[in-house]
């Protein structure tokens, strides 16, 4: 393969004439250019995104974290106990992402999480962070959808809420088949109109904390038990963002549009946390908020109670942002789905693709079947220890595999952005996302049982029927072969 590329720019420096085998180093496995060229035509998707159409699937993704769920942490945690958790994850999260944008500017993939994860922890590694990714997405959707149906029986009880919610995520199915350009173009609609909701309730809540709520005994509730257990809560303002590197292979410029979007999308997040933090945890009443559904559109109707128009038209906004969020889930899981099936992971028949829109169609349709049933079948509490245990166990996953190939191949990765990216730091945040996966089992203990029993499954999945069907030619098995038999990778 030498002098050749294919087109994600992998070549090798072997001494193999228009072919990369194993074989010369030790195994006998060979994938020429052909075989490589072939398997793209059959599994390419159309390159249509642009930077605004990524920064749309994030922030939109992340959305319905900032409408509900981070007020929970109120409860262990009190106002500055919920404050600090939210920085903690803030850290977190900036450090996973300027990993993930490392990762992204080398290995452009639709495989995301499970390609960088294969690439430094070899095939059950990967395949173990692609599946738990695919299930943080899958579950988070039936969490999405769940809390839909909560909103709508209890501020529009006079509408058919279940029908109505199926109805709009059909329709959301329906959008992602029509292309990756049309879901581009609806995200960046959708995410625009759930901003403004955020804008109308800084807008109309801006005097809603009390100088009174800014001293209180003890400052933290809880100490550090109570940070600990409020980071599952805030972990809703940044979960799912990281779908961004999935649509690695659908983006114009990826080496320079994934990072910009990744760290624009977490900034923006970021100060988007620090206002709804701001006026919901030190809200004149914030005590009513730790068991409330839908904490900005309470605290409006607090402090805007005459005001019918402003919170009739929030009202709708924050309908519209559940659907915002599934759309960009929607978008997440399909590419994790897809690029584990073509890689042989998953079954072959998940990665067929829908030719006029080059659309990995039973990628979307599928599991976003699994979310219905999962929505109307398991209870909330389950659905969402699911979702966090997979997204954490994911970033401990990347970060795991960052850190040993840095160690073992440091020249891959260029300097930029080391301090983010020290192993002294990332090795903290692994304590960190350790001591939150411990938090997370201590509070919903009850609900262990179901992460292990899915769990069992994935382990006994992959050694019955997915680590017999891994197709090398994939561009990020390629991609590990390569790296590991030092064959250079070169990305345009």
């Amino acid at each position: 393969m030498d002098g050749q590329k294919n087109n994600f720019g992998i070549f090798s420096e072997s001494d193999c004439e228009g072919s990369y085998t194993k074989e010369s180093c030790g195994e006998d496995i060979l994938i020429t250019p052909k075989i490589i060229n072939a398997f793209l035509r059959n599994h390419g998707l159309n390159k249509e995104l642009r930077a605004k159409h990524l920064f749309a699937f994030g922030i939109g993704t992340v959305i319905t974290g900032f409408f509900t769920q981070w007020n929970i942490g109120l409860g262990p945690a009190g106002p500055y106990g919920l404050f600090a958790a939210m920085l903690i994850v803030s850290w977190i999260y900036l450090t996973f992402f300027s990993v993930l944008a490392r990762f992204s500017v080398n290995y452009p993939y639709a495989g995301g999480p499970y390609a960088y994860t294969r690439l430094g922890l070899g095939t059950f590694g990967g395949y173990l962070a692609g599946a738990a990714t695919t299930l943080q997405f899958v579950s988070a959707s039936a969490l999405v959808l769940m809390i839909a149906r909560k909103f709508v029986s209890s501020i529009y009880p006079q509408m058919p809420g279940d029908y109505l919610v199926l109805s709009m995520f059909v329709f959301l199915l329906i959008i992602h088949l029509s292309g990756i350009w049309v879901s581009g173009i609806v995200q960046i609609f959708l995410t625009g109109t759930a901003l403004s909701g955020i804008g109308l309730f800084f807008i109309g809540g801006y005097h809603a904390p009390h100088i009174n709520n800014f001293v209180t005994d003890p400052v933290v509730f809880g100490g550090w038990q109570g940070i600990l257990a409020a980071m599952p809560a805030v972990m809703w303002l940044y979960l799912g963002m990281e779908g961004i590197t999935m649509s690695a292979e659908e983006t114009r410029k990826p080496q320079r549009d994934l990072p910009l979007s990744l760290m624009t999308g977490m900034g923006f997040a970021f100060l988007l946390s620090l206002g709804v933090i701001y006026v919901g945890a030190f809200y004149t009443d914030w005590s009513l908020l730790k068991t409330v559904n839908f904490p900005l559109l309470f605290i409006l109707s607090k402090v805007q109670s005459e005001d019918k128009v402003l919170l009739a038209t929030f009202g709708l906004i924050n309908l519209g942002v559940f659907f915002t969020s599934l759309h960009g889930l929607i978008n997440g899981y399909s590419r994790q789905v897809y690029a584990l099936s073509r890689a042989g992971y998953l079954p072959n028949y998940l990665s067929r693709m829908r030719t006029k829109h080059q659309t990995p169609f039973p990628a979307v349709i599928i599991p976003g079947l699994f979310s219905v049933i999962i929505c109307f079948a398991a209870s909330f509490q389950t659905v969402t220890v699911l979702t966090l245990f997979s997204a954490m166990l994911m970033y401990l996953l990347v970060i795991i595999s960052y850190l040993r190939i840095i160690k073992s191949k440091p020249k891959i990765f260029s300097k930029s952005r080391a301090l983010l990216c020290h192993p002294f730091v990332l090795l903290v945040n692994l304590g960190l996302l350790v001591m939150g996966q411990i938090s997370l089992m201590y509070q919903y203990f009850t609900s262990v049982w179901v992460i292990l029993a899915v769990y069992s499954g994935v382990f006994l999945y992959y050694y019955f029927r997915a680590g017999k069907h891994i197709r090398d030619e994939a561009p990020e098995e390629t991609a590990a072969i390569s790296m590991q038999n030092k064959v250079r990778i070169e990305v345009k």
